[in-house]
């Protein structure tokens, strides 16, 4: 979490929609100071901000097209699945920009991911941790290290292999579940394409909403042909949108003694790992 960012955020209104500003706000809250990038799922914009979908996606592309905002694909180095989209706030700090390609990332450990290889940071300064001081090591979270910029020509053939696999089989899962069986080879390419550009949500959130256009579909005549479905981004239609959970008590509470200290849920899923973080946390006495 970063309040200096979120103030920015709101200083900086410009000529915006009010969905458009409420995003940028709600990155700015999710910025993280060490490694300069936020990196809140669409979900979770969704939740925060109440806004469709759709409005996020529309509200996000404006803004990366003005330069407020530059994105920042990182996938999973073996599987070729996507782990996250990354944002950066250039106008907010220059040192903050995205990579020019996608960031390919190993797991290191349950839920930490680092940056694979060593080439340039997002910076183009070699190698670095968040204090600048060398190489990221592997007993260091993603949350702390730059993001690097991997060229894709000098990963192994077979790990784009097993990524090709992982998109067919991401597929095979897709094409189950859709209510048309036709024109199976040009829904496999506009599959590939969105899954590759990072476009597509994640494949449970995929699956869980074309059940529900299945569902919707009482007369063959009328169901879309898949790639056609695919392309024009229909997943993205709000009345397919799962419906976001509430917030259980016991989260609420959490959110509340985190919020009386300073900090927020956001900051606590980041930073929860580092040495005496949560110590220090508790020590401070709620405003």
């Amino acid at each position: 979490m970063s309040g200096a960012a979120a103030e920015w955020a709101m200083r900086n209104d410009g000529e915006r929609s009010t969905a458009q500003q409420i995003v940028l706000i709600t990155i700015g809250d999710h910025y993280n100071e060490r490694v300069r990038r936020a990196w809140p799922s669409r979900e979770r914009i969704a939740a925060r901000t109440r806004l469709k979908v759709r409005s996020i996606v529309d509200a996000l592309n404006a803004l990366a097209l003005e330069g407020v905002i530059e994105r920042e694909v990182w996938r999973d180095a073996r599987s070729g699945a996507q782990l996250s989209t990354r944002y950066a706030l250039p106008l907010y700090d220059p040192t903050s920009r995205a990579s020019s390609h996608e960031v390919l990332a190993v797991e290191i450990s349950k839920g930490n991911w680092v940056a694979a290889g060593g080439a340039a940071d997002a910076r183009g300064e070699g190698a670095s941790n968040a204090r600048g001081g060398g190489a990221a090591n592997a007993s260091t979270p993603v949350q702390q290290v730059h993001p690097k910029l991997i060229d894709t020509k000098h990963i192994p053939k077979s790990v784009h292999r097993e990524a090709l696999n992982t998109i067919d089989d991401a597929f095979d899962s897709w094409w189950a579940v859709y209510p048309k069986k036709q024109g199976k080879v040009d829904a496999r390419k506009a599959f590939a394409q969105l899954y590759k550009r990072g476009d597509l949500p994640e494949l449970g959130t995929l699956i869980a909403r074309t059940k529900r256009y299945a569902a919707k579909q009482t007369d063959p005549t009328y169901t879309k042909q898949p790639a056609g479905w695919l392309r024009t981004g229909r997943y993205e239609d709000d009345d397919l949108a799962v419906p976001v959970a509430k917030r259980s008590d016991g989260a609420r509470q959490m959110s509340a003694w985190l919020e009386a200290r300073g900090s927020s849920l956001a900051e606590y899923e980041q930073r929860k790992g580092e040495p005496g973080w949560l110590e220090a946390l508790k020590q401070r006495e709620a405003s």
